[in-house]
């Protein structure tokens, strides 16, 4: 992830100090997305980094080519894809349609788009953090949602700190079992709803100018 964000321009030190579970503190300075140089950002094998490159790429000036491992091309972007062309990105495929690699040539111009229920969530999450608006919304909206999950998050007058940990089982998710009353056993992945019983997750994105 963190050679994505230095892909894109930003400034990334790594310090080592002793402080949270890694022992360093990372400090991030972010990068100009009008920049009109072309990147080259490989994802390897981390869903987690393509997933969110792709729609920042869509925020950027410049051409992006987004990239993984052969194993990694092999998994479908294509929901993501779509709702990205959706919002007005120019993404050229250079593979099989609805996988990597692709090259992001224009930026998104806003608009209204959905992502399938039963597609991943970082796509949604990618989008999400990729919205254009107020840093501090995005923000506030990702520390909402891990305070739901559980995760102590502090607000303070000048940004926000998370405190390192793993949250506690009981503020993920839960998911019940099958109409007959059997629920997951732990550890075991819970089971997954027909495609047909799941809602899309729409996300509205507001042109340039739009009034809310």
């Amino acid at each position: 992830m963190l050679d994505a964000v230095r892909a894109f321009g930003a400034t990334v030190t790594v310090e080592a100090d002793g402080s949270g579970p890694s022992g360093a503190t990372v400090t991030v300075t972010g990068a100009d997305l009008t920049r009109t140089a072309a990147v080259e950002m490989f994802a390897r094998q981390s869903g987690t980094t393509s997933r969110i490159a792709l729609p920042v790429a869509a925020l950027r000036a410049g051409t992006t080519l987004v990239d993984g491992t052969e194993q990694w091309r092999a998994r479908s972007f294509g929901p993501q894809l779509a709702a990205l062309r959706q919002l007005g990105a120019t993404v050229e495929k250079l593979g099989r349609p609805g996988f990597l690699p692709v090259r992001v040539l224009a930026p998104a111009r806003g608009g209204r788009t959905g992502i399938p229920g039963d597609a991943s969530s970082q796509f949604l999450s990618g989008l999400l953090l990729a919205v254009r608006g107020k840093e501090t919304d995005r923000i506030r909206a990702v520390v909402t949602e891990l305070r739901h999950a559980g995760v102590e998050a502090v607000e303070h007058d000048d940004g926000f700190t998370v405190v390192p940990g793993v949250p506690p089982a009981h503020g993920l998710p839960h998911v019940r079992g099958p109409p007959d009353g059997n629920e997951p056993r732990p550890g075991s992945d819970p089971p997954r709803r027909p495609a047909s019983a799941r809602p899309e997750r729409r996300l509205r994105v507001r042109e340039p100018g739009e009034r809310e």
